[in-house]
């Protein structure tokens, strides 16, 4: 292994402790959430101490449909880390799942019950329409969300990352020695 790949590897395992932590320091705080969409069980409540402290920001009441974004994209990056460096791939429905499935220390990204996450067990955005996702390459997931009229491939679509921040290369973030690229959201 090269240089550069024992630094990335520190990196990625610095970055997932502190992820493992943060989940469990944070698994004590009990907060209850409603769901926002009616077409969802509205009796299906959040125990909020039993999902990571990134599920609790995705769809909060005090964030934005565009902080939902980059939520998820935050959720591929540390999946990454502890998945050979590659974001889930399959329908909405199975990189929901690979979301829900514990890791060995029994954390997951975001919990089953998750208002987020439809009875037909997809992600969703704020309007309840699944989000549509697309792998650009093994290290960097595409995430469209419809926008308010619910439609895929409209003008009121939000997607992440921006097409002109994508960049070959020479992108902000970790490079293994292959020179992939992890992207970083240097604007957050």
């Amino acid at each position: 292994m090269t240089t550069l790949g024992f630094e990335f590897a520190a990196v990625a395992a610095v970055l997932l402790a502190i992820y493992i932590l943060v989940s469990v320091l944070d698994q004590g705080r009990a907060e209850m959430a409603v769901t926002r969409d009616s077409r969802m069980d509205p009796s299906r409540l959040n125990d909020q101490s039993t999902i990571s402290p990134m599920a609790r920001r995705l769809n909060a009441a005090d964030s934005t449909p565009e902080s939902d974004l980059v939520v998820l994209s935050e959720m591929f990056e540390y999946y990454c880390l502890g998945n050979d460096g590659q974001v889930p791939t399959g329908t909405n429905q199975e990189i929901t799942q690979a979301l829900i499935r514990k890791d060995c220390l029994g954390l997951s990204f975001i919990g089953s019950d998750h208002t987020s996450i439809s009875l037909s067990g997809e992600l969703v955005d704020r309007w309840g329409t699944p989000y549509y996702f697309h792998a650009q390459s093994a290290q960097l997931m595409e995430i469209r969300s419809a926008g308010p009229d619910q439609l895929l491939h409209t003008t009121d679509d939000l997607l992440w990352p921006e097409p002109e921040d994508v960049k070959a290369l020479d992108c902000p973030g970790f490079c293994d020695e292959t020179q992939s690229c992890l992207l970083v959201d240097t604007n957050l």
